[in-house]
């Protein structure tokens, strides 16, 4: 279902009557489980592993790097593969101590286009250690990804991502608990071979570039956030977040701080409704205070649902709101918006069917620089919408494969005529536990 542009208010009406249904406790440790919890392990020497394979898509791509209807060369299609193992693990030390390793391999194939071939890896540690009443967290991650073109970069680049994070949970009775949070990260981009036009030292003139020098950037984040479990069921919780940005390759706006007020609420993914809901507040600015780029100050939501009305039918729900980082001539961010609504239903033993759709906008607030035109011609700031409908089959093996198939249509529009688009596409999708 296509939600229209406003109706973000509708779809925050409808969250807080779930929020208030009687659900299973929070997915979030508390003092009697405070460790990651794997559902599906089996021991493995001193190892509960949880191993599946996953197939992420086996289908076919008719715009391949999303280029206008328009476009010289034309569109390139192809048929594509990507699958590999997903990987869980923990291991106790006592009733105290706890370690969790994740991780996840996915290799894709191009059928034409094998210069695309390519591996991407997420690894993820964490130790956990429960002392009175403390739970002291470490948890590492380094993840390497080649993503394909979307909405804001218009070529496949390779992101590595390195991040280091340190929390304590103190428990505050039995329904109260307080989180302090810091991390680092560092994000890099490779690969990059197609030019970009970014005004990286804030001289009103666009320059070459590619996107590790418009991209690439070092973060710190501190957080405290307070959690109220009421009678050890859904967890409430409110956060207070700041997040400073450096970035690495350009000369005028390179320290950009986020400030962060978020309320919100979790579940437990065995509960009929699991997820996540988080709606706030949030100002994104450069610390030069001299600097001209409008600052972004509003609504942020990071939410994503599964409500599950009976055991054969769920409805899955993303409303996602937030200002990211951009690489599209002098804007520092864009603001972006997704609602998105998804049905799967078993009709059979075996098959049944799924439906969806979703709206993205893209807006983004600095003028657009006309390039070769008059000195200072502008056109009005550059704005998105992105359509993306889907229908398909489902299909459950008692052997535990699950499959499936989906055909959709992604379309996007602009008032920059350059960036308009449409793929059409098909999709497998599955896994497999060991």
């Amino acid at each position: 279902m296509l939600q229209v542009r406003g109706s973000g208010t509708l779809i925050v009406c409808v969250l807080a009557i779930l929020a208030l249904l009687p659900f299973s406790d929070a997915q979030t440790p508390t003092r009697d489980r405070p460790f990651p919890e794997l559902l599906d392990a089996r021991p493995w020497g001193p190892f509960e592993v949880d191993l599946s394979f996953q197939i992420k898509n086996i289908g076919f791509d008719d715009n391949l790097f999303l280029v206008p209807e328009d476009h010289p060369a034309g569109k390139e299609n192809d048929f594509v593969v990507k699958l590999g193992p997903e990987f869980k693990a923990q291991t106790n030390f006592g009733r105290r101590f706890s370690l969790t390793l994740y991780d996840e391999l996915l290799g894709e194939v191009f059928l034409s286009h094998s210069n695309l071939n390519h591996a991407d890896n997420t690894f993820r540690a964490q130790f956990d250690a429960l002392l009175g009443a403390t739970l002291l967290t470490a948890e590492g991650e380094w993840r390497t990804r080649q993503n394909r073109p979307n909405s804001e970069i218009d070529e496949r680049t390779r992101v590595n991502r390195i991040l280091l994070e340190g929390r304590a949970r103190l428990f505050v009775g039995a329904k109260t608990d307080i989180v302090l949070s810091a991390k680092t990260s560092e994000t890099r981009y490779k690969d990059s071979d197609s030019a970009y036009f970014v005004d990286l030292d804030g001289d009103g003139t666009l320059e070459i570039t590619d996107l590790s020098q418009a991209l690439d950037r070092d973060t710190d984040t501190v957080s405290i956030e307070l959690g109220w479990s009421p009678l050890g069921k859904t967890r409430f919780h409110g956060q207070f977040r700041q997040r400073n940005d450096t970035f690495l390759g350009r000369s005028a706006d390179n320290k950009v701080q986020e400030t962060r007020m978020m309320l919100g609420a979790s579940f437990r993914p065995t509960a009929f409704l699991s997820g996540k809901i988080q709606i706030g507040r949030a100002e994104l600015k450069s610390e030069d205070l001299s600097s001209p780029k409008k600052p972004f100050d509003g609504l942020v939501s990071d939410t994503q649902l599964v409500y599950k009305p009976t055991r054969r039918t769920k409805f899955l729900l993303d409303y996602e709101v937030g200002a990211r980082f951009s690489a599209y001539e002098n804007n520092f961010y864009f603001e972006e918006t997704l609602q998105g609504l998804r049905v799967e239903t078993y009709l059979g033993a075996i098959w049944g069917l799924q439906a969806g759709g979703s709206l993205r906008t893209l807006d983004y607030p600095e003028e657009t620089l006309v390039v070769g035109g008059e000195p200072g011609a502008t056109l009005p700031p550059r704005a998105d919408e992105i359509k993306d409908v889907f229908g398909g089959i489902l299909i459950a093996l008692r052997s535990g494969l699950n499959l499936g198939i989906r055909i959709g249509v992604r379309d996007r529009t602009s008032n920059i005529a350059r960036f308009e688009d449409r793929q059409t596409y098909v999709s497998t999708s599955g896994s497999f536990s060991f």
